[in-house]
């Protein structure tokens, strides 16, 4: 931890420095590190279940799930999240890191140094999969922060009244939907030119509130329904598909897979800003607050 810590102290003097108020700022230091890996990582990777609407309407009616999807539709996503970012990235890949940095091109000067013992063919095809690697995290984030807000701003609509002028035009509000979204996508890549710690100030405590007004939801929806419980064990998956496969066939067993990996996009953030926060902030955040 003194990487983190040592430069918050590198201007007081020796005969300040008391171990008491050395520890106290270690940990000053490592919570504000929390708060910004907080409103730089974890805004997309709360958000991405908003994306995802598995029971939407069939035929102008809602498709009303048997418990059995429910339950085996909920385990997926839980255990999506646990495989893919839990097991995958903060027990494993976060320890696979070049000098504290992580992302695409620190593996791949990891995997070009010469005790990896890799002939040049290989080497030249690491180097085109590392830039095609960046390629698509620059798409990605190009393109997410826009359709997460439309998506969202989209929401909206549902709580105009009835009868105004606004919601009884679709072409009205599909111009306000782009047009808010936007305003507030422009405003958030003006944002980002500030740096990753002042943005992380200004998101953080807001992510802290909705990961908390989330678990809030989630206790309260469990002691009304606790049999989403069974969701915690994996057996619950392959009930799901069985269930599916006997009254849709195989189309509709492959739609949730889609719709799982949805939930878990933004997952290779948790890698590529770890070099902005540190391993432990973001391995704190994620068991203690997001996950």
């Amino acid at each position: 931890m003194s990487k983190y810590w040592e430069p918050l102290l590198s201007g007081i003097g020796n005969d300040e420095v008391t171990p008491t108020r050395r520890k106290h700022s270690k940990w000053k230091y490592f919570f504000t590190l929390c708060i910004q890996s907080l409103g730089v990582i974890f805004p997309e990777i709360s958000t991405s279940p908003l994306l995802v609407e598995y029971w939407k309407e069939e035929g102008g009616h809602h498709h009303a799930p048997h418990e059995d999807e429910v339950v085996g539709w909920i385990s997926m996503v839980i255990w999506a999240l646990i495989v893919q970012a839990t097991f995958k990235y903060m027990i494993f890949i976060t320890r696979v890191d070049n000098h504290h940095e992580g992302g695409t091109f620190s593996l791949c000067s990891l995997l070009l140094q010469r005790k990896t013992k890799l002939n040049g063919f290989t080497k030249n095809v690491v180097r085109i999969v590392s830039i095609l690697g960046a390629c698509l995290i620059i798409a990605q984030g190009a393109i997410t922060p826009a359709v997460k807000i439309s998506r969202a701003v989209s929401g909206l609509n549902d709580f105009l009244p009835e009868g105004h002028k606004l919601a009884s035009n679709p072409e009205n509000v599909k111009i306000a939907i782009l047009g808010i979204t936007f305003v507030l996508v422009f405003v958030m890549f003006q944002l980002n030119r500030f740096g990753a710690s002042r943005f992380g100030y200004i998101i953080g405590p807001i992510c802290f509130l909705w990961l908390l007004f989330l678990s809030f939801l989630g206790v309260w929806q469990i002691t009304k329904y606790p049999a989403i419980l069974w969701a915690l064990n994996p057996y619950s998956i392959f009930t799901f598909f069985q269930h599916s496969l006997k009254s849709k066939g195989i189309k509709h067993c492959l739609e949730p897979i889609g719709r799982a990996f949805i939930v878990i996009a933004g997952m290779e953030i948790l890698y590529t800003d770890m070099g902005h926060f540190g391993a432990k902030p973001i391995r704190f955040c994620w068991f203690f607050l997001v996950l």
